[in-house]
């Protein structure tokens, strides 16, 4: 999952390599939290946040320029 969400962080924040880096931070940051997770419901749920999230990115975040 942390692959695929950077692949879509690179794809919605292309250009913008401050807030590809703050995103990434926080996605690194919130799969280490839950790294020694060992229930099956739980991780099954983190990973649908993290679906919904990355269907968020690609859908409804728009970058603007100058």
């Amino acid at each position: 999952m942390y692959r695929r969400m950077l692949k879509t962080m690179m794809v919605v924040f292309e250009g913008d390599y401050e807030m590809f880096h703050r995103a990434r931070i926080e996605l690194r940051q919130s799969i280490v939290k839950e790294k020694d997770e060992v229930d099956l419901m739980k991780i099954n749920e983190l990973l649908f946040q993290y679906e919904e999230s990355r269907r968020v990115l690609l859908k409804n975040v728009v970058q603007g320029t100058l």
